[in-house]
């Protein structure tokens, strides 16, 4: 469940594990945007995971979530991505 949000309409699981597609609530003017995150299955430790910016679109992005001990593709509990344009 997205907690916050600012022009972000949904995110949705794509078919391989930690792969994720987040839509926007309105198109970005073009592809020059940011994205930074973090994931975790602890909100207050724990081995964090990365997450890696994969496609970059004015409808959509895509992410991958991946572990920091094995670099393993992962659904983790907490995601946590900011997108700065």
């Amino acid at each position: 469940a997205i907690r916050d949000a600012r022009n972000i309409a949904s995110v949705r699981r794509n078919n391989a594990a930690g792969n994720y597609t987040v839509f926007f609530g309105q198109s970005m003017p073009d592809t020059n945007y940011c994205i930074i995150g973090t994931c975790s299955n602890n909100p207050i430790g724990g081995a964090p995971g990365g997450v890696i910016p994969t496609t970059y679109g004015t409808d959509s992005c895509t992410l991958l979530c991946r572990q920091t001990t094995d670099n393993a593709a992962y659904d983790p509990t907490f995601v946590n991505v900011a997108i700065y344009r």
